[in-house]
């Protein structure tokens, strides 16, 4: 039992630690743009091109491209 309350203790002492180190990541979204529903279009650091995000109703997960244009 002891074992155990230990365990809990340090995960969380680790979990709050890495959450706090956390910085913005060059591959996020910096810019969305919200067509309809299940339909996006949104840009990340890292590339000069926008990605549509396009939700698959029968898997149930989304469906992710690149348009290869600028706007």
């Amino acid at each position: 039992m002891i074992g155990f309350g230990l365990r809990i203790k340090l995960y969380t002492a680790i979990h709050s630690i890495l959450g706090i180190m956390t910085v913005e990541s060059p591959n996020r979204m910096t810019s969305l743009r919200h067509l309809r529903k299940g339909l996006a279009i949104f840009k990340t650091g890292r590339s000069p091109f926008w990605m549509v995000r396009l939700r698959d109703p029968e898997d149930g997960r989304y469906i992710v491209r690149s348009t290869k244009e600028e706007l």
